[in-house]
């Protein structure tokens, strides 16, 4: 599993807040979870090691960021350093070259920001945060 987390300058301190709550909530439901969590703007920012027990680490971490935005980095990230991926989680509001993309060959979720776009992507699974 990758979780990415836009950090752009679109993004709302409450945005990234809400993502954090999220990747929390996903660490929360799964035992044994071992996850890469990707920082990215228009590049890649961070990438870090999340697990069930890195609560209080995830919800400490300072994210880089504040540019443009793209999630063509994350998605070369995953394909050139995490070719066995099964799943990605993006969390972002969607004001990016998403609807670019190619579908990747792995299932995808995207987490929509509550001031985010509101319509579904042509890949993957969207959810509108509320």
């Amino acid at each position: 599993i990758v979780a990415s987390i836009d950090t752009s300058g679109s993004i709302q301190n409450s945005e990234l807040q809400e993502f954090l709550s999220e990747i929390v909530g996903i660490c929360r439901s799964f035992d044994n979870l071992k996850m890469k969590l990707i920082v990215c703007d228009a590049k890649v920012q961070e990438v870090y090691d999340v697990t069930n027990g890195s609560v209080e680490e995830i919800l400490s971490l300072k994210m880089k960021g504040g540019g443009g935005t793209s999630h063509k980095p994350v998605l070369s990230h995953i394909e050139e350093e995490l070719p066995s991926t099964k799943l990605w989680i993006a969390l972002t509001d969607g004001y990016s070259d998403i609807h670019q993309l190619s579908e990747p060959n792995f299932n995808v979720i995207l987490v929509i920001s509550k001031n985010g776009v509101k319509q579904p992507f042509h890949f993957g699974e969207t959810i509108f945060l509320e």
